[in-house]
């Protein structure tokens, strides 16, 4: 693999995918707790789809953000839509609503983890 993929894998696992190391480990940014598609913008769920990908399903460091993403998970075993970018000329689904890209990009990444 690449040194400055590396580097990069090794930054977002450092800061547990969302969370400040030099903050006592809180937030960075809410916004990337919600679920979007398609995803513009960094959100927890594409850092965890990168990072499994990329071979790091077994470290530890991406245990809190997959249990933002399970607690995110509906009694029928679909996500939710928490977010889409403006100016849309399509739909790709309604927030607030269960989402199957959402839910497919979910499913992939738990797969890579428990699989």
């Amino acid at each position: 693999m690449d040194e400055v993929v590396e580097r990069g894998v090794e930054f977002l696992l450092m800061h547990r995918l969302y969370k400040g190391d030099h903050h006592g480990f809180k937030v960075i940014n809410e916004s990337w707790l919600k679920l979007q598609f398609p995803c513009f913008f960094y959100d927890i769920l594409r850092g965890l789809d990168v990072v499994t990908r990329l071979g790091y399903e077994g470290d530890d460091r991406i245990h809190d953000a997959l249990e933002v993403i399970m607690s995110k998970q509906d009694q029928d075993g679909r996500w939710v839509l928490e977010k889409t970018p403006g100016n849309m000329q399509t739909s790709l689904g309604q927030r607030g609503r269960p989402n199957k890209w959402v839910t497919l990009n979910a499913m992939r990444v738990l797969k890579r983890v428990y699989a």
